[in-house]
């Protein structure tokens, strides 16, 4: 039993193919529209807004209705409008997986009920960090703020999994890039996304995948990994910490560690599995 997304529990059963999965993750995401998608639609804003505000978002941990309301792009009761309007039409997997006649709403609704008795207890939405790994609360903010970019930014939605401290030798999925955190806090952040779910998110972010090359998948996770790291270091900077930070670089797939240890957090996405990682001093003692 390990921590997944309803799509993966139905892949592991046998229940549908891989195909059908991404099909349905496609046809879901093309259904249920993003917020400012809505707001768009609805006449409130222009893209040319919608992409102000989410520039906004690359530099601050707020979410895109509270940083149109704040940019004066929307009004309080458009915003609550648009949210009712979005929850109103949602679809869950489920929903497409019928409307697609890939699985009948009892089949679905038994293979639901099994899914919610599976991950009972799964790591899900709560991160526990080990208590050996020295500074919980800066893993921690950054594993969230990790999980808050992927949505935003890229539409992707994750849960965690559990937690590894003390590791000198691991392989990271797909593409990874790393930042050097240096001052109150030292260390290194480093986040590995699989080449598939990369491909994915250019889909969606930019209607095709004309950008296949290994160069634009790096530009990509550097990207999110520079977005992710400079919010961090304002949240440290209100709690009166400074830290210094380098250019992303492209890391390893194999890294193999000297004089320091990594903390590994798997993050579960609805097709794969990124991972997070978060270096520190060897010799450190809680």
């Amino acid at each position: 039993m390990a921590t997944q997304f309803f799509g993966q529990f139905l892949l592991t059963r046998g229940l549908l193919s891989r195909t059908q999965l991404l099909d349905a993750v496609e046809y879901q995401e093309r259904h249920n529209l993003r917020l400012g998608d809505y707001a768009v639609k609805k006449g409130y804003i222009t893209p040319a807004d919608a992409a102000r505000i989410h520039s906004a978002q690359t530099t601050r941990d707020i979410q895109f209705g509270e940083a149109a309301v704040e940019l004066g792009l929307l009004k309080h009761e458009q915003l609550k409008d648009l949210l009712r309007a979005q929850q109103a039409d949602h679809l869950y997997l489920g929903d497409c997986l019928t409307k697609l006649g890939v699985l009948s709403a009892d089949a679905v609704s038994k293979a639901l009920a099994d899914y919610r008795e599976d991950q009972r207890g799964q790591e899900g939405d709560s991160l526990h960090i080990p208590d050996d790994f020295p500074d919980v609360a800066f893993a921690a903010e950054a594993c969230e703020l990790t999980r808050k970019m992927l949505l935003r930014l890229w539409g992707t939605p994750t849960k965690y999994g559990v937690a590894r401290s003390g590791v000198t030798d691991l392989k990271l999925p797909g593409t990874a890039a790393s930042i050097d955190v240096r001052g109150d806090v030292t260390g290194r952040y480093i986040l590995g996304i699989p080449d598939e779910l990369t491909l994915h998110a250019m889909r969606r972010l930019f209607g095709s995948v004309d950008m296949q090359s290994r160069e634009d998948r790096i530009d990509l996770v550097s990207e999110l990994v520079n977005i992710v790291i400079g919010n961090l270091a304002g949240t440290l900077a209100s709690l009166g910490q400074t830290i210094e930070l380098s250019s992303p670089k492209l890391a390893p797939g194999q890294l193999r560690l000297e004089g320091e240890r990594a903390l590994v957090l798997p993050l579960i996405a609805p097709l794969n599995e990124l991972a997070v990682v978060i270096t520190y001093a060897s010799g450190f003692r809680v």
